[in-house]
């Protein structure tokens, strides 16, 4: 078999992912939120399962939990700790999640063929599976991910996929709703709010179990301002940040996000800026945007929007070429 012929671009950045993979699936590194999701999905498994969003302090969706209390019961069984199964699957998966996505949303230029393999391989060895499964947070990486793919399916015409793509992310973590002004990329505005419907029934649908079996908590939740985030500096840190000023939080990221779809609509390169104002007003606006994975989502954007860069440049620079040329 010619060496041409191998898939490169999933070779390559899975076997970057490996070493990490098996660093992180030792036992003393199966801290931070890690046995909580664990405890918590081998719950939500159990004849107990309407009382897993009792506590105010769950905001992971049923997805992340289902995973995790699978690999928490699979584990039990196998007699190993959850961190053999969890690290590999998690951080594994990312990186194909987002091999496979580069390949759906970058369009054909001189650069696809390099950026198909660079961009994936740069987002693993600057450590990004590994730092949002370590926080126990894969959401933080596999959510802007899902944003792009949508925002691509948007663009095509696919609303309805585009729709399931962020009611996915939001089984996950319930932020991922956030990303509905990709919607916006559809070409007609009509389609776009049938996906934003589409959006809200299917991220809410499997959560309605758990409203209607017991008292349900996860908006009761109050965080912390830290004093490394922005707000720190204009309010005192340790203040309560409930969820009412979460929403006033997601209501500007939407603003921006929209505005930003909006703006670039016509531009290829919009599936990466509308996720990335979504993000980045998020960010500014966190309570608690110290925590290092926050910054994963608007790591692995920007990754992905350099190829978009690459081609525009030499389209700036040909104005000023012929500009000498003229001259000379």
């Amino acid at each position: 078999m010619r060496l041409a012929r191998l898939p490169w671009r999933w070779l390559v950045p899975l076997a970057a992912a490996v070493p990490s993979c098996v660093l992180d699936s030792r036992t003393d590194q199966f801290q931070a939120d890690l046995p909580y999701f664990t405890r918590i999905g081998e719950r939500m498994l159990s004849p107990d399962w309407h009382v897993t969003f009792t506590s105010a302090k769950l905001q992971a969706g049923p997805l992340q939990l289902l995973v995790f209390g699978v690999v928490g019961r699979l584990a039990g069984w196998l007699g190993v700790s959850p961190a053999v199964l969890l690290a590999p699957l998690t951080e594994l998966g990312i990186t194909a999640l987002l091999v496979f996505a580069v390949g759906r949303v970058l369009p054909e230029s001189r650069w696809r063929p390099w950026a198909l393999v660079a961009v994936p391989t740069a987002f693993v060895l600057l450590a990004n599976p590994s730092t949002v499964y370590l926080a126990g947070h894969p959401a933080d990486a596999i959510t802007p991910i899902l944003w792009l793919l949508a925002a691509h399916e948007s663009r095509h015409r696919r609303v309805g996929r585009a729709a399931l793509l962020l009611a996915l992310g939001a089984n996950l973590e319930v932020w991922s709703v956030l990303g509905v002004p990709v919607l916006l990329l559809a070409p007609r505005l009509r389609d776009a709010l049938r996906g934003c419907i589409l959006t809200a029934l299917a991220a809410a649908a499997p959560f309605v179990p758990f409203v209607l079996a017991a008292p349900f908590r996860m908006f009761s939740f109050h965080w912390k301002i830290s004093n490394n985030s922005l707000l720190g500096l204009v309010i005192d840190p340790g203040t309560p940040f409930p969820w009412t000023l979460r929403l006033a939080q997601g209501a500007i990221a939407l603003a921006a996000g929209s505005a930003v779809a909006l703006l670039a609509f016509r531009r290829p390169v919009a599936v990466c800026l509308a996720p990335a104002a979504i993000v980045s007003a998020r960010l500014l606006l966190d309570p608690v945007s110290g925590a290092g994975y926050y910054s994963v989502a608007l790591s692995l954007l920007a990754l992905v929007a350099i190829p978009y860069a690459a081609d525009y440049v030499p389209r700036l620079l040909r104005p000023a070429r012929r500009a000498a040329e003229g001259s000379a």
